[in-house]
C-alpha cells in the first residue's frame, strides 16, 4: 500500500477516515477500494530491473496549478500550503518560491489598502473621541473668555474654536491616510500583475 500514488498530482494515498476509501495527502482526491485493488494487481505484474527515478515533474506542476487555484479563491492559506508541498518536493523550484513570496507580499499590500467603510468609521470615531477632548478645551477657553466678553460670544466663540480644530484634525489625518492609498493600490496591483506572470510560467506547455 505504500507505494501507491495518486492519478492526479503523484502525491502518496493513504486510508480515508471513510470505510472502503483513500485519499491523496497532497490533493485530497478520494479513491474507492476497486481502484486500490487494480492498482495493487498492477503492481504485482510489474517487473522492473535496474534503478528507478521518479520523475516528479508532473506532481510539481499539478501542485503548483493547485495552490494558483487556491490563490484565485483567495485561499491564500491553502495555496502557500501547497507552495510548500512543492518545496518539500523540490526545494530549488522558482516557481515556487516566486509565488509563495508574491502572495506574501499580496497579503501585506492588501492589509494596507483600508477599506472606504473602515476608513469613514475610523475618522467617525476620532471625530467623537476628539469631540470629547476639543469640548474640554472649549469649555475651559470659554470660562476665561467670560472675563472679557458676554456669555454667549464667550459660547460662539469656544464652539467654533472646538469644530475648527476637530475639522483641522481630521481633515489632517484623512489627507495622510487617502495620500498613502494610491502607492499601496499600484503596489497591490503590481505584485498581481507578478503572479500572472507565474501563472503563464506554470501552465506552459513543456518543450
Amino acid at each position: 500500500m505504500a507505494g501507491m500514488i495518486c492519478d492526479i498530482c503523484q502525491g502518496k494515498v493513504v486510508a480515508s477516515p471513510k470505510e472502503g476509501w483513500f485519499v491523496c495527502e497532497y490533493c485530497d482526491t478520494e479513491y474507492p477500494l476497486e481502484w486500490m485493488k487494480a492498482k495493487f494487481q498492477k503492481m504485482q505484474t510489474i517487473n522492473v530491473d535496474g534503478p528507478v527515478e521518479l520523475d516528479t515533474t508532473t506532481r510539481v506542476k499539478n501542485l503548483l496549478v493547485r495552490a494558483l487555484e487556491f490563490y484565485k479563491n483567495n485561499d491564500e492559506k491553502r495555496s502557500l500550503q501547497y507552495c510548500e508541498r512543492v518545496l518539500d518536493i523540490d526545494a530549488a523550484n522558482e516557481k515556487a518560491k516566486a509565488l509563495q513570496a508574491r502572495i506574501l507580499e499580496l497579503k501585506v499590500a492588501e492589509h494596507n489598502i483600508m477599506p472606504n467603510s473602515v476608513l469613514i468609521f475610523l475618522l467617525i470615531m476620532l471625530g467623537m473621541l476628539l469631540l470629547v477632548v476639543y469640548g474640554v478645551i472649549a469649555a475651559l477657553v470659554s470660562q476665561w473668555l467670560l472675563d472679557f466678553l458676554s456669555t454667549e460670544a464667550a459660547v460662539v466663540i469656544s464652539i467654533s474654536l472646538c469644530i475648527a480644530m476637530i475639522a483641522l484634525t481630521l481633515y489632517y489625518m484623512g489627507r495622510r491616510i487617502i495620500k498613502k492609498r494610491p502607492a499601496f493600490i499600484a503596489q497591490r496591483n503590481k505584485i498581481k500583475q507578478q503572479i500572472t506572470e507565474i501563472e503563464q510560467q506554470i501552465i506552459k506547455p513543456s518543450d
